[in-house]
């Protein structure tokens, strides 16, 4: 079943309110992370601290098995500060199952954890849409586009084949479609 992006800020931030206020520190971090890097959700799961290198990080995606430099912006880097917090340390799986918060747990969260979890959260801030943990990803690409950068970068930042791929995994809308007729006037 195919998922979409979450195209409305006010419930994006609605998920994350709830998620602070579950005291869910893991899941708020991962949500917020995935948001702003454009890594599927496998990926991200396998970072770990020393992953992490100022600003940036380098890793092979599973999927395609290329190498990504991603520079990680503050909304990412505040999120693995939190996490720093929350565990006392900096060191294994920055997304871990949170029983022994100190303790070097050698596994992060499950795919399945986290997507009910976004099932769940999805449902409360009332999303309609089928989402599940690719949605952030698709979100990040959605939101890009949006703000006006040009989709062949976009394209190249999901390792796409071609633009058709990402018009469509964006999700382009109808109205989205509509705006380019009524936003110009000659």
């Amino acid at each position: 079943m195919e998922v979409y992006p979450i195209r409305d800020v006010k419930k994006i931030n609605a998920i994350k309110k709830l998620m602070k206020a579950d005291d869910k520190i893991v899941l708020h971090s991962l949500f917020t992370c995935g948001l702003n890097c454009a890594l599927r959700v496998g990926d991200l799961l396998q970072i770990k601290f020393e992953d992490i290198k100022v600003n940036h990080i380098q890793l092979k995606e599973q999927k395609t098995g290329k190498t990504k430099v991603i520079n990680l912006n503050p909304a990412f880097l505040q999120a693995v500060d939190a996490l720093k917090k929350y565990y006392r340390t900096n060191e294994g799986f920055l997304f871990r199952p949170t029983g022994n918060r100190a303790g070097k747990i050698e596994k992060p969260l499950s795919q399945q954890y986290v997507l009910a979890q976004f099932k769940e959260y999805a449902e409360l801030v009332g999303i309609q849409e089928n989402i599940g943990t690719h949605s952030l990803r698709k979100t990040w690409a959605y939101f890009r586009w949006k703000a006006g950068h040009d989709i062949s970068l976009i394209q190249e930042a999901l390792n796409h084949s071609s633009l058709k791929i990402t018009r469509k995994y964006i999700g382009i809308q109808q109205e989205d479609l509509q705006s380019l007729y009524e936003s110009i006037q000659l």
